[in-house]
């Protein structure tokens, strides 16, 4: 009866709001930017803005630009034609003019690539979808190409859509009137008929379930100030299809321009140096305290913030240390860079871990870089957290703390006084020629993204790893250089700072899968144009899960572990193993998901399909330990005989029920045992065991009488060893 009153006074409280509250002026862009262009073509974007009062003049201004570009002041329309290809950064501002106190102003921030046109043949998406529809009502997106060829005849395709839409083959044309709420991806394909090139674009489209409405109100904090740079991220209760995120703008004001009806928990995140805490409207810091907010259609309601203080959480602690060479020799100038590490053992009082939801808590962040002096000491204040510790110099090897080398492996340091005697003893670097080189970027908008860059090294593309590994860091552009490799090959792995997915380098621009990375062969120089194209998670609500990766019981540090969605099969969130193999994924919406983990010199594994679901309006909590098979470390020597002797392909199809093919290659007539085993090293069965001529072979192996998990085969041939992981799924 209590919640019931409590819901329909908020009910109440919120109607009240509409169009009752008169608040100082606020602006707000609310077009989506075009982001490629050709050379020698016209770019054209009309930049779009909203004002809470309705007698505002809005000017725009261009910030930053490339030369040549203007746009117009009044209508906001940007235009350049660029004359050379390359990506450019853009900063344009809407501002207000009204004579009223509070004008305030707002700024839209992204990167343009310009792409050669002259004379290649290439076909090329050139419009921008529409990103939002509602149920019952006929979604169009008149999808349009052009091609360099002027004798290309273009075809259109649907290469994952929801069920019912439809896209004319020859116009472009997408239709679908969608029956429920959600988030639907969408991917289209445009092929040239005599250029024989094709592009495709890839997005999310929002289905709403009814007319939307418009949330806005301003951040204080106690004394009455307005406080800009505010995170806030709406988190939908019912149904949990939706998540909305905006900021506070330099006047404090905020606006959620499109909402869907239904209710909603607020969460707001002042950054990360802010005197404020991370808190649940209405100034709560438990989700059970939290006040849900009605938004009921076609309203305007406003809900103003005040945020509470740190406390105790402002306390500050120093780091110091020294950093030396292997002969103790103190090195000056060099750089110890301390990156944000995710605590994830500690709980908010709630019970609920919510870093990883808020920007400020995303694993690798960069906090402070701080310069040894003439005696190689360095010093930092921080805040009491969890963090990694990176030093490096110019002519050493780049060195975590405590003697690791790449940032899976990095001990995080917990801080909770003033801590000493963190130490480095960097190694010269190696005099080895070979190098990698590329550029990390964010889809869709091909944004410059921050990351380490790590190289695991192999003698041959099938083989196993050999402990070598290269560390790099982007620079602001998002280039990296792994430099000084010896010959081989090596998977690259880019792990992003915020909100993106850990992802390995392949030929489709990057995978979030360590069996589907590409292997890049380096020989005395350098492999260039080694991009990775990284996806931002989608988390869309406030479940979690957690629980402890391992080999043989004993815990894995540095396993990367995804969220798999089985309604797509899509990456939702990530995250990496700490010191005692434990994990926490947070922002989980309701549904069906599996995990897959996953770490050189280790068989990928699995746990079988679970379900998430709010309990009542509150977040859950589901726990799986996930179990991996330590493989082989591969030396030289070994390494040089396996691609001579075999090659051990991944079995297909996996995941399986309940049959599936293992296929391997020998080179030479051999000596062959191939077997099955389970996750505690249990032998099951021997598929294969004698001699076997040169050539390709397929194996099959029927699982029926096998439970679901994960199973380990292992092949032998003339003495050399290689495993692989596979899922039996019922």
């Amino acid at each position: 009866m209590e919640l019931s009153y409590r819901r329909s006074l908020i009910l109440c409280l919120a109607l009240f709001f509409v169009h009752s509250f008169s608040i100082a002026e606020e602006v707000t862009i609310t077009s989506q930017p075009i982001v490629t262009a050709q050379v020698g073509e016209l770019y054209e974007y009309d930049v779009d803005a909203v004002s809470s009062d309705p007698n505002d003049v809005i000017l725009f201004e261009l910030k930053e630009s490339p030369s040549g570009m203007t746009i117009n002041p009044s209508t906001g329309l940007i235009r350049w034609t660029p004359t050379q290809a390359g990506t450019f950064e853009i900063r344009v501002r809407a501002q207000g003019n009204s004579s009223g106190s509070g004008s305030g102003h707002d700024d839209q921030e992204f990167m343009l690539t310009v792409s050669n046109g002259g004379g290649a043949q290439g076909v090329t998406i050139i419009t921008q979808p529409v990103l939002t529809a509602q149920v019952g009502q006929l979604y169009v997106y008149d999808v349009d190409a052009t091609s360099s060829d002027p004798n290309d005849v273009i075809t259109f395709t649907l290469e994952e859509q929801p069920a019912g839409m439809t896209i004319n083959s020859q116009t472009g044309l997408i239709q679908w009137i969608p029956a429920m709420a959600g988030l639907f991806e969408v991917e289209i394909r445009a092929e040239g008929s005599s250029s024989d090139t094709e592009d495709e674009q890839e997005y999310t489209l929002r289905v709403l379930s009814g007319q939307p409405a418009v949330l806005r109100g301003i951040v204080r904090s106690q004394a009455g100030e307005p406080i800009p740079d505010v995170r806030l991220r709406l988190f939908e209760i019912s149904s949990a299809h939706f998540l909305f995120n905006t900021r506070s703008n330099s006047t404090g004001h905020y606006l959620f321009p499109s909402v869907n009806p239904g209710s909603y928990f607020l969460r707001i995140m002042p950054p990360e140096n802010s005197v404020f805490a991370p808190q649940w409207y209405d100034r709560v810091r438990r989700i059970q305290d939290a006040t849900p907010i009605i938004i009921p259609e076609t309203s305007e309601i406003v809900v103003n913030v005040t945020l509470l203080p740190r406390d105790a959480v402002n306390l500050q602690f120093t780091i110091s240390g020294t950093v030396s060479d292997t002969n103790s020799a103190p090195i000056r100038g060099a750089k110890v860079a301390i990156f944000r590490a995710r605590h994830h053992d500690d709980l908010d009082p709630s019970g609920f871990n919510f870093e990883g939801l808020d920007d400020s808590d995303r694993e690798q962040r960069l906090v402070k870089v701080v310069i040894t002096d003439s005696l190689g000491n360095y010093r930092a204040l921080l805040r009491p957290r969890k963090y990694i510790l990176r030093a490096s110099r110019e002519g050493f090897m780049a060195q975590f703390w405590d003697h690791k080398n790449n940032p899976l492996d990095a001990d995080r340091l917990r801080l909770r006084g003033d801590t000493a005697g963190i130490d480095f003893d960097l190694m010269p670097r190696p005099a080895a020629s070979g190098a990698i080189s590329g550029r990390i970027t964010g889809t869709p908008t091909n944004e410059s993204v921050q990351a380490h860059v790590v190289g695991f090294h192999r003698m041959h593309p099938a083989g196993g790893f050999t402990g070598f590994t290269r560390l790099s860091q982007t620079d602001s552009t998002g280039r990296y250089l792994l430099a000084d490799l010896r010959s081989g090959f090596f998977v690259v792995l880019a792990l992003p700072q915020g909100e993106f997915l850990p992802t390995f380098y392949n030929m489709t621009g990057g995978t979030t899968r360590l069996a589907e990375a590409f292997p890049v062969a380096v020989n005395n120089s350098t492999v260039e144009n080694v991009n990775i194209h990284v996806r931002p998670d989608t988390v869309t609500g406030m479940n979690r899960v957690r629980g402890v990766v391992s080999a043989s019981g004993d815990p894995i540090m540095g396993a990367l572990v995804c969220a798999v969605s089985e309604h797509n099969g899509a990456v939702i969130a990530a995250a990496i193993t700490g010191q005692t193999g434990s994990y926490t994924l947070v922002g989980l919406a309701p549904g069906s998901y599996r995990l897959e983990a996953m770490k050189p010199n280790y068989s990928s594994g699995a746990t079988l399909p679970f379900s998430l679901q709010y309990a009542g309006t509150l977040p859950s909590t589901a726990n799986k330990n996930i179990s991996l098979v330590q493989l082989p470390t591969s030396t030289d020597n070994v390494a040089l005989l396996l691609p001579d002797e075999f090659v051990l392909h991944q079995n297909y199809p996996n995941p399986f029920n309940p049959s599936t093919t293992i296929s391997f290659n020998l080179s030479r007539n051999s000596i062959v045992r191939l077997s099955i085993f389970n996750l505690l090293g249990q032998e099951l069965t021997t598929l294969v065991e004698g001699p076997l001529i040169a050539g390709s072979h397929a194996i099959g192996w029927n699982a029926a009488a096998r439970p679901s998990g994960v199973y380990v085969y292992r092949l032998e041939v003339n003495g050399a060893v290689a495993a692989r992981g596979m899922i039996l799924m019922k």
